[in-house]
């Protein structure tokens, strides 16, 4: 009786392991989801599915059964699939040139990512819309500044939640003045597909108004967003290019240098669409309360935020970094949006982390190691240093600014 119960005990999590180790390489409805949540863990997974092969072991020499053997095998099909995932992961990063740790991949390390300043930058009638600023570390001279947006899906989050604090820090650290911002979330009463992009924008003219007094140059503004604000930057920054609206500082325009985008829903039409058997229905909510309803509907409102439309060959150099096995945002659709960046002119790269999905950016994860190191290298290649470092004082304009009233000034 005890081997039979320990046999269940130890077989249980050994199956189920399996499963979604297997859910990273095969369609298997729920453990697909599952299996690309843990991939960030994977040498954590890898672990445990060595100790789970080894206690099935042990069993199976105290008494073998056909319930013993099953068990070892399952363990032994977790520790195969785990581990070729990792090798896979160190391969990406070799591929890129990246040095990674291999001990904050198993355990997620604590990190101090407490802002050093937050403040208003714009007020609406119905709230106040803030950002987190992290002040760049070690440097004597006005750093570069980053921009970061949010995701979220257009109806969740804020400035503090997924990646934003970990990525802002960790490029704080590094010399970059870093800036969160919060913008106003759709929901089924209100739908801001035309609201949120403008809030931005405004909050891109607040961070190069006050750069002097933050310590920013903002001749070196650069973005980044994740989710649904990897669409927010990519359309944004090209808009900005393109002359849509006008940001200036001095009688010099605003130029943002370069974009960091991770898995970014640059297409909601996919998202609609999707066929996703678990997260399906759900997903079609987030651009029912951005866009107010479905792309036969609103056509021409799906246009005006697809990334696609908005490219041009002024469109800024564009990092773009997804898991191959997105639930969320269809990795075809990234591909997709990096060919035409191309084809337009524009310096893109990619990165693609395999079995990976929506998230792979966790902190301490192969992903965010990957992804970071890659991003620093975009960001000190394309946001080039200051040639006339001199003193700013003056708030830039905004053509056809959102009809709102202006948060802290400068």
């Amino acid at each position: 009786m005890l081997h039979t119960i320990s046999t269940v005990l130890v077989g249980i999590p050994a199956v189920l392991l399996m499963l979604a180790v297997a859910g990273q390489y095969l369609p298997i409805v729920g453990f697909s989801i599952v299996g690309t949540a843990i991939s960030t863990r994977i040498f954590g997974v890898a672990l445990v599915a060595i100790a789970l092969a080894a206690t099935a072991t042990a069993l199976l020499l105290w008494s073998p059964s056909a319930a013993g053997t099953t068990v070892l095998v399952a363990a032994v099909a977790a520790v195969l699939g785990s581990v070729s995932n990792g090798v896979r992961q160190l391969a990406t990063a070799r591929r890129a040139d990246v040095a990674v740790r291999i001990a904050p991949a198993v355990r997620r390390p604590r990190v101090d990512t407490t802002p050093d300043a937050a403040e208003v930058y714009l007020r609406t009638r119905d709230e106040e819309l803030s950002l987190s600023i992290w002040r760049a570390v070690g440097t004597g001279a006005r750093a570069p500044i980053v921009v970061v947006v949010h995701g979220g899906g257009w109806v969740n989050g804020d400035r503090d939640s997924g990646g934003t604090p970990g990525h802002a820090r960790w490029l704080a650290d590094r010399g970059y003045l870093v800036v969160a911002v919060d913008y106003s979330l759709s929901s089924p009463e209100r739908h801001l597909w035309d609201v949120q992009e403008g809030q931005i924008a405004e909050a891109i003219r607040w961070v190069a108004g006050c750069a002097d007094r933050l310590g920013g140059d903002p001749r070196r503004i650069a973005l980044i967003g994740e989710s649904a604000g990897g669409n927010l930057v990519l359309n944004v920054g090209s808009r900005i290019a393109a002359g849509q609206w006008a940001l200036s500082v001095d009688g010099e325009p605003v130029v943002i240098r370069a974009i960091s985008a991770l898995y970014p829903g640059v297409d909601l039409r996919t998202i609609w669409y999707s066929r996703d058997v678990v997260l399906g229905k759900w997903l079609r909510t987030l651009p029912e309360r951005y866009i107010g309803g479905s792309p036969d509907r609103y056509p021409a409102r799906y246009d005006a935020v697809d990334s696609s439309t908005h490219i041009s060959v002024t469109s800024p150099p564009t990092l773009l970094a997804f898991g191959t096995l997105d639930h969320l945002v269809e990795p075809r659709t990234v591909r997709t949006y990096a060919r035409r960046l191309r084809e337009a002119g524009v310096a893109v790269r990619t990165l693609e982390m395999p079995h990976s999905g929506h998230g792979f950016d966790e902190e301490g994860s192969i992903g965010c190691q990957i992804y970071r190191e890659l991003t620093l290298r975009w960001l000190a290649a394309h946001a080039g240093p200051s040639e006339q470092p001199g003193p700013r004082h003056r708030t830039p304009d905004l053509a056809d600014p959102p009809p709102v009233d202006r948060g802290s000034t400068c």
